[in-house]
């Protein structure tokens, strides 16, 4: 008896074996897709995660200011050098008038008639038409107002007659000069009140071009504040490079030289409390020049000129650009770099805290930025935030007139 027996053709097997990589395929695809997409969601978490930090760390420097001056770290203390924006007023030194309440010398001594409206020492007395080469035809308001008690004002008119003048007030010509000697030009304007006039007379000395010295030439009696193209003393560096010219306090504003208010001192131009991390040299200068903004006078290197020399970068993780103080630890090799910088200008009248989190992908090198600006803490309280003492630290206030408040930089 035959027997028939059934198997498997070979297009039978072929077509068996098609199906079944494509089902093998199908699948392997489909883990792909979504360990791809669990990876994805992981370096978005992980991205969002650091951008999350990174807020709350910028948000924690406009109030601390610790990128700046750290006060639990001598070394990260470059700007309480002279003449910079944490320079204790312990150092102030300057001589003030000769009796009553314009013989008042540093900052607050009489915190009840510091720039009060209705006290006569608050009163600015220029002549607001003077400009960089004035020869005092309207008047010798030098007379009235000045920073030297016996200046001398005779003029290149050959005026007589105004040599050792025994000037009436001091005060706001002597504020105005040691803040700016102190702390420098965003030290100063973070100081003086927002409706100050910028102007302040002295010993009068004769114009000349050459050499670029305003204490000496070449100046008028307020050229110090008007002359763009002027060294502030002491001179600078000369080989500062082609983008670190030494320029002065004053803008041209289309050539109108003239004494100015915050706005107008800083409406085409910036002043910026200076990174740190650049070195002594280029610090004094940083911090007391402007720096050209927009109004059709800024290239396209000097606003990231600025930004450069005033934001100081923070690495939020342990790689490259680590350095943040609270550093959570070892960062995996896949986590992207990310950091955390603020830059502190004055730009139209305007204290601006301009915040960036910028994170880089490890794989492929793309940069993202998130840019923000803040509230936070002001210079001057960020000062008075700090110990004066040796060692620094963080000053303690226990109440108005306590004997255990710390001296701050302000005492």
């Amino acid at each position: 008896m035959t027997r028939s027996q059934h198997a498997f053709t070979l297009i039978e097997m072929m077509i068996a074996i098609a199906l079944g990589l494509a089902i093998v395929y199908m699948a392997f695809a489909g883990f792909r897709a979504a360990s791809q997409s669990v990876t994805a969601v992981n370096r978005l978490s992980i991205e969002n995660t650091l951008l999350r930090a990174g807020y709350h760390a910028a948000h924690e420097e406009l109030d601390f200011w610790r990128m700046y001056d750290d006060p639990d770290d001598a070394t990260r203390q470059q700007l309480r050098a002279p003449e910079l924006p944490f320079q204790p007023f312990t150092a102030w030194t300057y001589a003030g008038g000769s009796g009553g309440t314009e013989a008042d010398t540093g900052w607050e001594r009489r915190n009840s008639l510091n720039f009060a409206p209705h006290h006569p020492r608050s009163w600015c007395r220029v002549n607001m038409t003077d400009t960089v080469k004035s020869d005092c035809r309207s008047g010798q308001y030098g007379m009235y107002s000045n920073r030297t008690a016996g200046a001398s004002l005779n003029n290149f008119w050959n005026s007589s007659g105004y040599s050792g003048m025994n000037v009436a007030h001091l005060w706001y010509a002597t504020q105005l000069h040691g803040l700016w000697d102190q702390i420098g030009t965003y030290g100063m304007m973070a100081y003086m009140p927002s409706n100050a006039i910028y102007g302040a007379y002295g010993d009068y000395v004769a114009w000349s071009t050459s050499p670029k010295t305003p204490d000496t030439n070449p100046t008028s009696i307020l050229s110090i504040w008007l002359n763009p193209d002027a060294e502030h003393y002491p001179p600078f560096p000369a080989a500062l490079g082609p983008d670190l010219d030494p320029w002065g306090f004053c803008n041209y504003d289309g050539y109108q030289m003239c004494v100015r208010g915050r706005y107008r001192v800083s409406y085409r131009t910036a002043f910026m409390v200076p990174n740190p991390n650049f070195g002594s040299g280029n610090l004094l200068h940083d911090s007391r020049r402007e720096w050209e903004a927009d109004y059709g006078g800024a290239t396209s290197t000097d606003l990231p000129l600025l930004m450069e020399r005033t934001s100081v970068p923070i690495g939020l993780l342990d790689g490259p650009d680590a350095g943040l103080v609270n550093d959570p630890g070892e960062k995996p090799e896949t986590w992207p770099d990310a950091q955390v910088a603020v830059a502190r200008v004055l730009k139209d009248a305007r204290f601006v805290n301009l915040c960036r989190i910028r994170w880089t992908n490890p794989l492929t090198g793309a940069v993202q930025e998130l840019s923000f600006s803040g509230f936070g803490t002001t210079l001057r309280g960020a000062r008075q935030q700090r110990r004066s003492a040796a060692g620094g630290g963080w000053a303690r206030w226990h109440g108005a007139g306590h004997a255990s408040n710390d001296a701050t930089l302000d005492n």
